[in-house]
């Protein structure tokens, strides 16, 4: 289990078996967002406020390298499917897109204000990203990296989102509205939206498809 600690500048590493701290490895400035490679175990990290992301090697636990990307990367998602990684920088405004082989910079994407997170598409080869301060939903085509669509006016502050492949949805955690976005994966109208309990946010993978 790998943990972010913000104020520390650290990731703490904990056994799922023994339930004890393993290593603390230092990295950037409030590291955020994190992933893992499915394959050869690398952690990808999101450090805010030093502006990149360090790689680091699950069986040393030394950084491999820091890449840096725009203003405020939080949230980070690896396509594993074509290597790429998916930053979302908050303060530009903006996606990042890495090439997880080359540990290159390909392109930065302008989406709304405060992108926090990303939702992909590995169907339709599409990135669903949550625009806190627009309140709304940026679409972006994975194939050439261009805004295809934004879904505007969806809900107040969404972050967690998500999508579910049995049933044809993209699920959004609306985090202001105290309520839950349904969204149809097809045509990305809108079905409904479910009230829940008091500032629902989430992040990572929350959607159960069963």
């Amino acid at each position: 289990m790998y943990v972010t600690n913000w104020y520390d500048n650290l990731v703490s590493v904990i056994s799922t078996k023994t339930e004890k701290l393993i290593a603390n490895i230092n990295v950037g400035k409030s590291p955020a967002g994190i992933d893992v490679h499915p394959i050869n175990g690398d952690i990808i990290v999101a450090n805010r406020d030093s502006n990149n992301i360090s790689i680091i090697s699950s069986e040393n636990y030394k950084i491999k390298k820091n890449i840096k990307v725009e203003s405020s990367p939080f949230g980070v998602f690896l396509d594993h499917s074509r290597d790429l990684i998916y930053v979302t920088n908050v303060q530009s405004n903006s996606v990042s897109i890495i090439d997880y082989k080359k540990k290159k910079l390909l392109k930065n994407v302008k989406v709304g204000k405060w992108p926090y997170q990303v939702a992909i598409d590995y169907k339709n080869n599409k990135l669903f990203v949550s625009n806190q301060r627009s309140n709304s939903i940026s679409i972006i085509d994975a194939e050439n990296f261009t805004v295809v669509k934004e879904l505007k006016e969806l809900c107040e502050y969404p972050e967690g989102i998500n999508i579910n492949y049995k049933n044809n949805f993209i699920v959004v955690a609306c985090w202001f509205d105290d309520e839950v976005a349904i969204i149809n994966l097809l045509d990305y109208s809108l079905i409904k939206k479910v009230s829940v309990s008091g500032g629902p946010r989430s992040f990572g993978n929350f959607i159960l498809n069963n």
